[in-house]
């Protein structure tokens, strides 16, 4: 570990029907794993379940799992990490400084984060994500035919009607892929067979996740596809999509936007992935974390 990033910790905050596994490239070798290039740079990583996926709790896919809640419920996740007061494995040990890292749905919680607790970090890495939806959220749920999961996948049987799954393997791959040549189709078709849920509270609180956080003055990158369905189909990263996206953070002490080449929605499931996260990594070394 490098000495001066004992005190700094990246939160790893998945998207919507993904787990923490995400971050470890769905269990295939390190060229899909964040948290192998952030161990490799130094950066110790905390990736989480949300609430209402993988090993977290599974409450009311209504009233309980909506995206104000997953944004508090962060919140004081970090609170724990700066105080020292996190449960084993991390005994008490405390972070001064706090990089968030979100994908998609978790980006959109960086961003409300950032909104309604401007102090909790000290870099926002948003991926997969823009300040504009390009696919309308009906269209994007159309696309890939969300249904009940206990009705269509045995493995969710007890949960609730309003837990949701992605229903079609043609959808998955438009929304979350690029084109054929830009990934391992092996890859593909594990992480299609191992989808998670999104729930009906998620979906309806979705449009309001477009925050402008004015009193944030940390650092943000936002790191998106090149052939993102859902946020971007991006080209400049200075004047598209990306670029357009520094107005919701006026008082960003640093603002960055980089388009990853030749990946989709998931980037970092594509060949693209490993050459940026070092791009990334740099970044923040240059950021002076």
């Amino acid at each position: 570990m490098v000495e001066g990033r004992r005190g700094t910790v990246q939160v790893l905050v998945h998207g919507a029907t993904y787990t923490r596994g995400y971050w470890t490239g769905d269990g295939f070798d390190n060229r899909y794993s964040w948290v192998a290039a952030a161990s490799k740079a130094g950066y110790p990583t905390l990736a989480i379940d949300r609430l209402g996926n993988g090993d977290s709790d599974h409450p009311d896919p209504i009233l309980a799992v909506q995206y104000p809640v997953e944004v508090e419920t962060i919140h004081q996740i970090i609170v724990k990490l700066r105080a020292g007061t996190f449960p084993p494995p991390l005994n008490g040990r405390k972070f001064t400084k706090v990089i968030y890292v979100g994908h998609s749905y978790g980006s959109i919680i960086g961003n409300a984060l950032a909104t309604t607790h401007s102090l909790d970090t000290d870099a926002l890495l948003l991926t997969g994500w823009s300040s504009t939806f390009i696919t309308l959220i009906p269209t994007v749920l159309g696309t890939a035919i969300v249904l009940p999961a206990s009705l269509t996948l045995p493995r969710y049987k007890s949960l609730p009607l309003g837990y949701l799954t992605i229903n079609s393997q043609p959808g998955f791959r438009a929304l979350f892929f690029s084109s054929p040549g830009t990934y391992n189709t092996s890859l593909f078709d594990y992480d299609f067979a191992n989808r998670g849920t999104i729930t009906a509270g998620e979906a309806a609180t979705l449009a309001f996740g477009v925050n402008t956080a004015g009193a944030y003055t940390g650092k943000v990158l936002v790191v998106t596809g090149e052939r993102d369905a859902i946020f971007c189909n991006c080209g400049d990263a200075r004047t598209g999509y990306l670029g357009r996206s520094r107005s919701l953070f006026p008082r960003a002490s640093v603002f960055d936007a980089y388009v990853v080449p030749e990946a989709g929605h998931c980037w970092q499931l594509h060949y693209a992935a490993e050459k940026a996260f070092g791009t990334v990594h740099e970044w923040l070394g240059k950021q002076g974390l």
